[in-house]
């Protein structure tokens, strides 16, 4: 299981790829106007992209980041904005506990609370530099 985090914001013009689809999709094509969307990033732009293993489930409750780290829709999180006190004040807990948190490390070397912090502390510093993005959380089994 994993969980794949987005920053995502409007691209300020639109490219050649959405100016095509428009004139498709103006003109009754839209089969290929899909395709070409499929194909080609159109209308938001990926700012920060971040995976992690669900397996650190339990270490995000305690940390306090768990529900608008995984479910951020759900918690009336939009903004990165928003979760940048969140992101913080778990990083902040995690790294003046270590020794807490690593009872909940995995056998091998990447399920570590230091990897977890780790990939806190970068979605974190993603928030920081853009704070207007759109929030996208999707977690799979």
């Amino acid at each position: 299981m994993s969980l794949d985090v987005y920053l995502k914001v409007k691209r300020e013009e639109p490219t050649d790829a959405d100016r095509v689809i428009a004139l498709l999709m103006e003109h009754g094509f839209t089969r290929f106007a899909d395709e070409i969307s499929a194909r080609h990033e159109c209308g938001d732009v990926t700012v920060y992209e971040g995976s992690i293993s669900s397996f650190f489930g339990e270490m995000a409750v305690e940390a306090g980041v768990y529900q608008p780290v995984w479910y951020p829709e759900d918690n009336g999180i939009k903004k990165a904005s928003q979760l940048i006190d969140r992101l913080r004040a778990g990083v902040n807990r995690m790294e003046s506990r270590q020794k807490h948190f690593r009872q909940w490390n995995g056998r091998n070397d990447w399920e570590t609370s230091d990897r977890f912090r780790q990939f806190l502390t970068e979605y974190l510093h993603a928030c920081e530099r853009h704070p207007e993005a759109d929030v996208y959380a999707y977690s799979f089994p």
